[in-house]
Protein backbone atom coordinates (compact mmCIF):
# COMPACT_ATOMS: atom_id res chain seq x y z
CA UNK A 1 0.00 0.00 0.00
CA UNK A 2 1.50 3.58 -0.59
CA UNK A 3 1.28 6.44 1.31
CA UNK A 4 -2.19 7.89 -0.27
CA UNK A 5 -4.11 4.68 -0.21
CA UNK A 6 -2.79 4.56 3.69
CA UNK A 7 -4.01 8.25 4.32
CA UNK A 8 -7.29 7.67 2.84
CA UNK A 9 -7.70 4.43 4.96
CA UNK A 10 -6.57 6.68 8.10
CA UNK A 11 -9.15 9.47 7.27
CA UNK A 12 -12.14 7.10 6.60
CA UNK A 13 -11.35 5.34 10.43
CA UNK A 14 -11.31 8.75 11.88
CA UNK A 15 -14.53 9.80 10.31
CA UNK A 16 -15.95 6.65 11.19
CA UNK A 17 -14.65 6.86 14.90
CA UNK A 18 -15.81 10.48 15.39
CA UNK A 19 -19.04 9.67 13.68
CA UNK A 20 -19.56 6.95 16.30
CA UNK A 21 -18.40 9.80 19.20
CA UNK A 22 -20.59 12.14 18.16
CA UNK A 23 -23.75 10.17 17.09
CA UNK A 24 -23.41 8.52 20.87
CA UNK A 25 -22.85 11.99 22.97
CA UNK A 26 -26.11 13.38 20.41
CA UNK A 27 -28.17 10.41 22.08
CA UNK A 28 -30.29 7.96 19.84
CA UNK A 29 -27.27 5.65 19.28
CA UNK A 30 -25.43 3.61 21.01
CA UNK A 31 -21.73 2.75 18.66
CA UNK A 32 -19.40 0.81 20.48
CA UNK A 33 -17.36 3.59 21.07
CA UNK A 34 -14.94 2.88 24.36
CA UNK A 35 -11.14 3.09 25.40
CA UNK A 36 -9.00 1.88 28.43
CA UNK A 37 -6.97 4.98 29.65
CA UNK A 38 -4.26 4.26 32.60
CA UNK A 39 -1.51 6.73 33.27
CA UNK A 40 1.80 7.41 35.82
CA UNK A 41 3.02 3.64 34.02
CA UNK A 42 6.74 2.66 33.42
CA UNK A 43 7.67 2.57 29.54
CA UNK A 44 8.10 -1.68 30.62
CA UNK A 45 4.57 -1.51 31.56
CA UNK A 46 3.19 0.39 28.43
CA UNK A 47 5.11 -1.77 26.14
CA UNK A 48 3.49 -5.15 28.16
CA UNK A 49 -0.26 -3.30 27.74
CA UNK A 50 0.40 -3.10 23.96
CA UNK A 51 1.56 -6.46 23.53
CA UNK A 52 -1.49 -7.41 25.16
CA UNK A 53 -3.59 -5.38 23.52
CA UNK A 54 -2.10 -6.13 20.11
CA UNK A 55 -3.29 -9.94 21.08
CA UNK A 56 -6.56 -8.82 22.05
CA UNK A 57 -7.11 -7.30 18.82
CA UNK A 58 -5.88 -10.13 16.68
CA UNK A 59 -8.64 -12.28 18.58
CA UNK A 60 -10.98 -9.88 18.00
CA UNK A 61 -9.98 -9.79 14.02
CA UNK A 62 -10.18 -12.89 13.60
CA UNK A 63 -14.02 -13.17 14.94
CA UNK A 64 -14.92 -10.25 13.65
CA UNK A 65 -13.53 -10.95 10.36
CA UNK A 66 -15.08 -14.19 9.96
CA UNK A 67 -18.11 -13.21 11.04
CA UNK A 68 -18.19 -9.96 8.27
CA UNK A 69 -16.89 -12.84 5.55
CA UNK A 70 -20.01 -15.07 6.60
CA UNK A 71 -22.73 -12.24 6.67
CA UNK A 72 -21.66 -10.55 3.36
CA UNK A 73 -21.17 -13.87 1.14
CA UNK A 74 -24.98 -14.53 2.85
CA UNK A 75 -26.46 -11.38 2.35
CA UNK A 76 -24.62 -11.04 -1.53
CA UNK A 77 -27.05 -14.69 -2.19
CA UNK A 78 -30.08 -13.50 -0.34
CA UNK A 79 -30.53 -10.28 -0.18
CA UNK A 80 -31.38 -7.70 -3.48
CA UNK A 81 -28.44 -5.19 -4.36
CA UNK A 82 -30.82 -2.15 -3.66
CA UNK A 83 -31.23 -3.34 -0.01
CA UNK A 84 -26.98 -4.19 0.52
CA UNK A 85 -26.90 -0.60 1.14
CA UNK A 86 -25.12 -0.51 4.90
CA UNK A 87 -21.40 -0.40 6.37
CA UNK A 88 -19.62 -1.12 9.01
CA UNK A 89 -16.09 -1.04 10.45
CA UNK A 90 -14.55 -1.83 13.56
CA UNK A 91 -10.91 -0.99 14.08
CA UNK A 92 -8.89 -0.63 17.40
CA UNK A 93 -5.96 1.87 17.80
CA UNK A 94 -3.39 1.98 20.73
CA UNK A 95 -1.42 5.05 22.18
CA UNK A 96 1.02 6.26 24.43
CA UNK A 97 3.37 8.87 25.41
CA UNK A 98 5.79 10.41 27.78
CA UNK A 99 3.57 12.99 29.52
CA UNK A 100 6.83 14.33 30.81
CA UNK A 101 8.28 15.45 27.58
CA UNK A 102 7.34 18.16 25.57
CA UNK A 103 5.21 16.99 22.72
CA UNK A 104 3.25 18.06 19.91
CA UNK A 105 3.71 14.87 17.79
CA UNK A 106 0.39 14.43 16.52
CA UNK A 107 -1.66 17.56 16.81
Amino acid sequence: QGFAEMATLMSENVRDHVAAATLNLEGGHNFLEQAVFVEELSAASVHRLHVCAARAWQAAFQTVMREAHTLHAHDKRHTPPAQRTHRARFGTYFFESNDHEVSDQAV
